[in-house]
């Protein structure tokens, strides 16, 4: 057949894409803790820190891709330094090259792997046939990428180019804590944090449309924002043990989670062939939470050790992105704009002011995310059993937990307008008004309940364990109407480890992961009527072991 799928000589080359990326990190730290130990008589003891912390870090990312659309057009011609055009048979000659084949105006394949072609076996079941050598692709491109037919060869992608970023974070902060022991009773820790981040970013917007096929055409100029917070962080902790086999400890503390640095960048990217717009929000927040926790712990005896914790957080600020958010430059019922009520000053570039545009965009919740839930550990021996039931281990370990936050959805009603026109009389027009509101949900990544059990079997030099890891199902993360939610599945895992200490120094370890060949999936569900769901991915990893000798010198 001379079309079959394993015909390379009828495969063509149909684009080519060269990117260059540079990335530089680099980071400047000094701290300083000075600490105070003291003693208060005979039932009273404490250690009084302080001290502070300035991190700098700067970022700095160019890329460039470089691409050809193969299929439209041939491209005979090398422009030489001097400006002249060569043809490429000339410079093809003693190349990877040199017996270059073409299906009429059309690249071969052919011309970039073996012959005969080279493949390679995955795990024993899988083929890569055939692959494609990396030296061709290398030479292929200094070859040709000052090619030239009707036009250049090779464009630069200017989506590519406004990908630009250099950026400097800079975070100040210092501390003051003391902890305070009333003899082995109750220790009492208290401190407080304060942290200013300056922030500087540098980075590219459009300043209209990237749009044409199959060379898209578009403009960036630099811009430069900066972003500066303060935040105070309080934290009190208090442990009680009125037992010698039982502790209590409560806490209060609140915390601090920045947003990516991307999150901030004053990036727009209007891509107008698929309609999207890409921003960033330069005046993103850092979400604040405040934790508070009670925890119990009781160890000794038949028991072992027993601990529940309950446990409850509130976050302000917390940042969420657009999914693909219909949005356009109208203003809304309430007067502002879709991006003026995200604090952004957008300046619209699309040709009308009405064009519908799918915008992805961080934001802040204006409404508090919450998460509660508790957990219990429990780890024992059970050596006051009889006989040989006595070198088993038990422990496990189970998390229930509930959360809460709002995400920004976008929905569409129909206004009927009505015109008297003085010839047919009434005249009614339809519109579509979008309108957009925050809707309660769960949060992202974050299951209901997972848990760890492990049975164990030690005696002698011989230690085996056997465990199971169980995790429910979560979302990943929800769509702009607010009908459907991506959901990673529920699964379990097995695995197994002994370990055998042949001597003082050295030991045989053995390791089974994934005994039950576990399956790895996500799906879509659609959350209004009508209900259905649909599995959108599976993944199996096969079990795995190894086999090794660890040695203590």
């Amino acid at each position: 057949m001379d079309y079959a799928y394993n015909n390379f000589g009828k495969a063509t080359l149909a684009w080519g894409f060269f990117n260059d990326k540079k990335n530089m990190e680099r980071e400047r730290t000094a701290y300083l803790d000075i600490s105070k130990k003291y003693v208060l008589g005979d039932i009273a003891s404490g250690d009084l820190k302080f001290g502070g912390k300035y991190r700098a870090k700067n970022r700095v990312k160019n890329s460039r891709q470089e691409f050809s659309p193969y299929y439209t057009q041939q491209y005979p011609n090398v422009r030489m330094s001097d400006g002249s055009l060569v043809p490429k048979a000339d410079i093809y000659k003693g190349t990877l090259f040199e017996n270059f084949q073409m299906d009429g105006s059309l690249v071969k394949f052919t011309n970039f792997i073996g012959a005969p072609p080279q493949s390679r076996s995955i795990f024993g079941k899988f083929r890569m046939n055939p692959l494609i050598q990396k030296d061709a692709l290398v030479e292929w491109y200094n070859l040709n990428k000052n090619g030239f037919g009707s036009v250049e060869e090779y464009a630069n992608n200017p989506i590519e180019y406004g990908n630009y970023y250099d950026v400097t974070e800079g975070v100040t902060a210092g501390y003051v804590m003391n902890t305070f022991n009333f003899g082995d009773l109750v220790t009492l820790i208290a401190g407080v944090r304060v942290e200013k981040e300056e922030n500087e970013y540098r980075t590219r917007y459009s300043t209209n449309t990237v749009t044409g096929f199959p060379v898209p055409q578009g403009n960036f100029a630099d811009t430069l924002t900066t972003y500066t917070e303060t935040n105070v962080l309080p934290h009190l902790h208090l442990t009680f043990r009125p037992t010698d086999f039982m502790n209590i400890r409560l806490a209060a503390y609140k915390a601090l989670a920045r947003p990516d640095f991307n999150a901030r960048l004053a990036n727009l990217i209007a891509d107008a062939s698929s309609g999207m717009l890409l921003l960033s929000n330069p005046n993103l927040r850092s979400a604040k939470a405040w934790n508070y926790e009670v925890n119990s712990t009781i160890y000794g005896g038949v028991l072992g050790m027993i601990s529940l914790s309950a446990f409850y957080k509130e976050i302000e600020d917390l940042s969420n992105t657009t999914n693909r958010m219909v949005a356009n430059n109208n203003p809304m019922t309430n007067g502002q704009t879709f991006f003026d009520s995200l604090g952004i000053k957008y300046r619209n570039i699309f040709p009308a002011n009405n064009t519908t545009l799918r915008v992805s965009v961080p934001y802040n919740s204006s409404i508090p995310a919450k998460v509660w839930g508790f957990e219990f550990d429990h780890q024992a021996n059970l050596n006051f059993l009889p006989g040989y039931l006595q070198f088993f281990v038990l422990s496990y370990n189970l998390s229930f937990i509930r959360s809460e936050q709002h995400t920004l959805t976008w929905h569409t009603y129909t206004v009927n307008d009505t015109v008297i026109d003085p010839f047919f009389g009434p005249v009614v027009t339809t519109r579509n008004i979008n309108y957009y509101k925050l809707e309660k949900n769960k949060l992202f990544n974050q299951p209901e309940f997972f848990g760890n059990v492990a049975v164990g079997y030690d005696i002698g030099d011989l230690s085996t364990r056997l465990s199971l890891f169980f995790q429910g199902s979560f979302p990943r993360s929800y769509s702009a109407d607010g009908r459907n939610e991506s959901i990673t599945d529920a699964f379990n895992r097995w695995d197994l480890s002994v370990k055998y200490k042949v001597t003082d120094y050295a030991s045989i370890l053995f390791n089974v992961n994934n005994l039950n060949n576990f399956e790895e999936s996500a799906s879509s569900n659609h959350t209004v009527q009508p209900y259905w769901t649909l599995q959108t991915s599976r993944l199996r990893y096969g079990l795995t072991a190894d086999l090794g000798v660890r040695v203590d010198l």
